[in-house]
């Protein structure tokens, strides 16, 4: 019967399909579960990186595509959710660099490149970096740029070039234009984040390079490696990469004594008058000048005991160029009046001996108050040795 041969003939084709169905349905679940490891399967996989392999059934286009509008929760490890945790992690160091506001605010930039206000505490109370503390404080609307390393990792790395400093270990370091510093010490400073093995140091590195990049710095370190600064001459300009700091320095008082000195920081200072003022159009700068602070020893006749003590020197803005060793203070290497640094060292080695023996004995004079052999009465008489490590000078005075 024809009618009866259809029926059949339908059975068997509904059959068929849903055999097919199931089939596939098996071979749905007979997929490889999702790990959160990545393997060279998982990153090869021919769709959305989810661990299929060529001996996987291949999704129909239907499957591929709804999988591809499943809620993120639900999609592979592997999938958008890893690859932006990777770029932030590449890109970590944008939220270790803040940014001045010009308005006493301070700014920075997260993964999406938007900007966010932030506080910075005056004194960080946590010694790991977190994201809403940066490490590395970028000024660039001060008088002069400026650059303010807050990161304890890169604090660290420091201290290997940091011991000239009073503070052992300072909590910060803040950097002015053209940062001779780093000048002379940022390539040693990557070589001991490199041996750090820190992901979070290296991050802040890379937000003091970022910071160092867009101060414009770099042409003006290239002009000063390129300017060949001879032993004998130096120009203004060029004068603060001739002082590293931590190097032994030699000053020179009006009497002609040398002094053998620490070199804690330099600093070059600009100031500029308004319009008006010198008659001129525009500003004009009237008063430049480098700042050097040292450490040297003196003696604390209370505590009878030597301590350290800080003193300043500047040298004026100059035209032309000027030999080292007149300057007020210059660095050892350059010092042109003794036959050689051994014999200055010597010198002052012998000199500072003698005045040591001398304000740590006993007192060489004492003070008296009340009537002479004379019948006249001396008040608030005092003889004393002046303890200066440079020199010694006898003083009368009332």
């Amino acid at each position: 019967m024809p009618q009866n041969d259809n029926n059949e003939g339908a059975v068997t084709g509904m059959e068929g399909l849903l055999n097919a169905l199931i089939g596939a349905l098996e071979g749905l679940k007979a997929r490889p579960q999702v790990s959160n490891s990545h393997t060279p399967a998982e990153q090869s996989g021919p769709w959305i990186g989810n661990g299929a392999t060529d001996s996987s059934p291949s999704p129909s286009r239907s499957t591929a595509s709804s999988l591809l509008h499943e809620p993120r929760e639900t999609t592979p490890a592997s999938a958008p959710g890893e690859e932006v945790t990777r770029k932030e992690e590449e890109e970590g160091w944008m939220w270790r660099l803040g940014r001045s506001d010009g308005n006493g605010g301070w700014t920075r930039y997260d993964y999406y490149l938007q900007s966010q206000s932030i506080e910075v505490p005056e004194e960080a109370e946590v010694e790991t970096p977190v994201k809403s503390v940066p490490g590395v404080l970028l000024d660039m609307h001060a008088p002069t740029k400026t650059i303010i390393i807050e990161s304890p990792h890169l604090m660290r790395a420091l201290d290997k070039f940091n011991w000239h400093l009073s503070s052992k270990h300072p909590p910060d370091m803040t950097l002015y234009d053209p940062f001779p510093f780093l000048y002379h010490h940022l390539e040693g400073m990557r070589e001991e984040i490199d041996r750090l093995g820190n992901p979070e140091a290296q991050a802040d590195l890379k937000a003091l390079e970022c910071a160092l990049k867009e101060t414009g710095v770099a042409s003006r370190w290239n002009a000063a490696r390129a300017e060949n600064v001879d032993s004998s001459h130096v120009r203004f300009d060029t004068l603060w990469q001739l002082f590293r700091l931590g190097d032994l320095v030699v000053h020179t008082d009006g009497l002609g004594n040398e002094w053998l000195l620490t070199l804690m920081y330099a600093q070059e200072h600009k100031k500029s008058v308004e319009v008006g003022q010198t008659g001129r159009i525009g500003q004009m700068a009237v008063d430049r000048y480098m700042e050097f602070w040292t450490w040297g020893l003196s003696w604390n006749g209370h505590k009878n005991k030597l301590e350290r003590k800080a003193s300043v020197f500047r040298i004026d803005y100059y035209a032309g160029a000027k030999e080292v060793h007149l300057l007020s203070i210059y660095p050892l290497q350059y010092q042109r009046t003794h036959d050689s640094v051994e014999k200055l060292l010597q010198g002052l080695a012998a000199r500072g001996r003698h005045w040591f023996k001398l304000v740590s004995s006993q007192a060489l004079c004492l003070d008296y108050d009340g009537p002479a052999l004379s019948g006249k009465t001396l008040f608030n008489f005092n003889s004393r040795v002046d303890r200066e490590p440079t020199y010694l000078r006898y003083l009368d005075h009332d």
